[in-house]
């Protein structure tokens, strides 16, 4: 797996209560702080956000808006195969598989869609806290291809206190 700068590492841990991780071109987990794993197993180091986003059900249960994700996820596939990528044979291998596992990928692919943005608001649904409105804002780093992207709640509402809550309880220690 492809290393992350100590320093990216070291800066999302630091952060206990802003869900932030850094995933590389073919959407794979590279590195994850502990409240963004307690938000969503799906940020768990090495899992596939493409994959977990099309093939796990988990998602569309975890997910009330779970077509601004899938949007999301496949403006980011296609900008980043445009964009010449050093990993576009690995894509396009993603982009098939993902194709003959999920009709709505392989619809989604074939259409339009939208430009990528680098903000996407998502609500999860979290079983033990309930539902947390999170704005998630993707920076690219400079290490070829790596994407550090940090989570951010609306100051004093409800989705903090629910982040704050997940923030004091157990994590997990992946």
């Amino acid at each position: 797996m492809e290393a992350v700068d100590p320093l990216v590492v070291e800066l999302i841990e630091s952060l206990a209560t802003t869900p932030a991780f850094v995933a590389n071109e073919q959407s794979v987990v590279l590195a994850s702080n502990s409240i963004a794993r307690a938000v969503t197993p799906t940020f768990t180091v090495g899992t596939n956000l493409a994959r977990a986003t099309f093939v796990d059900p988990v998602a569309r249960a975890v997910l009330p808006r779970w077509q601004d994700a899938s949007d999301h996820m496949v403006a980011r596939l296609k900008e980043t195969i445009g964009a010449g990528s050093d990993a576009r044979r690995d894509l396009e291998e993603l982009v098939a598989e993902l194709s003959s596992r999920s009709a709505e990928f392989s619809d989604a692919w074939a259409s339009e869609g939208t430009e990528l943005e680098y903000v996407v608001a998502l609500a999860i649904d979290h079983p033990q806290v309930g539902l947390i409105d999170i704005t998630y804002r993707s920076l690219q780093l400079p290490a070829g291809g790596q994407t550090l992207v940090l989570g951010h709640v609306e100051p004093g509402s409800a989705s903090e206190a629910r982040l704050f809550q997940l923030a004091a309880g157990p994590r997990d220690g992946g």
